[in-house]
């Protein structure tokens, strides 16, 4: 528990960081834009979270054994669900529905004084909009992370499995003095 609130804190201060110098000198779509980009995050991971929670090994041991690139890097994954899962779902899907809450409200208020209009109906209009879409689009994407989580898992292990393969290439060239 101490772990997730320190990479919370941190994650938080990051995205609410990024959010406020991006959001200062732009216009309505780009501040629209990432306003969106948190919400479909928050989505994202909360597909993420649902897949490896619901995912079995036992399409992946098949296809470790057939040596399918990324299947042990998602045996990893799933053999972690509960941490995966928790990571993915309430540290940064919570996070990213905070911020976005937060960036919408400066967006609020920005249409108030460029265009002297009403502070309560724009607030509700803007906020109302994007809780739907947040909530909207992780009802469907937990319907997706479960439909397809061995799709998922996989394609996070191949991922995974990519970074690692970098990793490996830079430590062996840094071995070689290069």
């Amino acid at each position: 528990a101490v772990t997730l609130v320190l990479w919370t804190f941190v994650i938080s201060m990051g995205l609410t960081l990024v959010s406020s110098k991006a959001l200062e000198n732009v216009g309505y779509f780009i501040a629209f834009g990432i306003l969106f980009l948190f919400v479909f995050l928050g989505i994202f991971f909360d597909i993420v979270g649902m897949a490896v929670a619901t995912a079995s090994e036992r399409p992946f041991h098949s296809m470790a054994s057939r040596r399918v690139s990324g299947s042990a890097n998602a045996l990893w994954l799933i053999r972690r669900a509960e941490k995966v899962s928790s990571f993915c779902n309430d540290v940064v899907g919570d996070i990213c529905g905070i911020v976005s809450g937060a960036t919408c409200m400066v967006v609020a208020t920005r249409l108030v004084n460029d265009f002297s209009i009403s502070s309560l109906a724009t607030q509700l209009v803007v906020s109302g909009l994007v809780s739907g879409l947040m909530v909207g689009g992780k009802a469907l994407g937990k319907v997706l992370g479960m439909q397809y989580n061995t799709q998922i898992v996989l394609l996070l292990g191949r991922i995974l499995y990519l970074f690692s393969g970098f990793k490996n290439k830079f430590k062996k060239s840094n071995k070689d003095g290069s």
